[in-house]
């Protein structure tokens, strides 16, 4: 393994808010990484501006019709040649050095993927950037702060869910690889532009109703097996003495 790490952002008409997404990917202190947009047939000028904010280490792919963000992440991780994956949403931001510090969490704990805490924003709030990453009284989890080993991405697809597919994938991982590290530490801004904006979409199609009472019912039958082998949900939150060496490692 050489380390190296593909960032796969999925978008759909985010031509307004990729380009920060893009600015964050391509600012990571970790050298050895390349990014994967895969554009789920957007209707805008998302193409336009991965091609002018995306540079040299962008690689960008279209597709034909609309299949919804959890196949799309599947055929991503079809793509992918590199080592491990992190995924970045369209319009979600990162600390600088999350990757490298996911990457040593991961590799000093033998951890087939690693989450770290994140800061929610809602729609016209202002991101305060901090070089170093901050702590908060309380975790803040968001699934799409992830990074995970790409072999085990590729064993493991997400399920063809409207949405929600990221959360049920961490639980069969939970469920199948053992859990994984989480680091206490923001590295993760997680932007709510729109909360309804999939409920607008979805709900027209003649199966939602099916489709999310199916996977409501899937997902409860995940935890209550994580329950009964005792395996905790949010995976191993890594030590305050470990992190904080973590942090002088990574962001000196």
């Amino acid at each position: 393994m050489d380390n190296s790490i593909t960032i796969c952002i999925p978008t759909f008409n985010r031509a307004h808010l990729i380009a920060r997404s893009l600015e964050c990917a391509l600012g990571q202190t970790h050298d050895n990484f390349s990014i994967l947009v895969y554009d789920d047939a957007s209707s805008d000028d998302t193409h336009k501006v991965v091609k002018k904010h995306g540079g040299k280490k962008t690689t960008y792919i279209r597709g034909d019709r609309n299949l919804g963000e959890c196949l799309v992440r599947s055929l991503m991780v079809d793509v992918v040649k590199t080592d491990y994956i992190a995924w970045l949403d369209s319009d979600d931001m990162c600390n600088r050095h999350r990757l490298k510090m996911q990457l040593k969490a991961m590799q000093d704990h033998d951890a087939p993927w690693c989450r770290v805490d994140s800061e929610v924003h809602r729609k016209d709030e202002n991101v305060n950037w901090h070089e170093l990453p901050r702590q908060r009284e309380r975790l803040e989890f968001v699934t799409p702060s992830t990074m995970v080993r790409a072999d085990i991405a590729k064993k493991l697809r997400h399920r063809p869910y409207l949405f929600g597919c990221d959360t049920v994938w961490e639980l069969e991982a939970l469920r199948d690889f053992r859990a994984g590290v989480v680091i206490h530490r923001i590295l993760y801004y997680y932007m709510m532009h729109d909360p309804n904006r999939l409920m607008k979409i979805y709900p027209k199609r003649p199966t939602f109703e099916a489709d999310m009472a199916e996977q409501r019912a899937y997902r409860q039958s995940l935890l209550t097996l994580l329950k009964e082998r005792g395996i905790p949900f949010r995976g191993q939150v890594l030590s305050e003495e470990y992190t904080k060496g973590l942090v002088e490692t990574c962001c000196s």
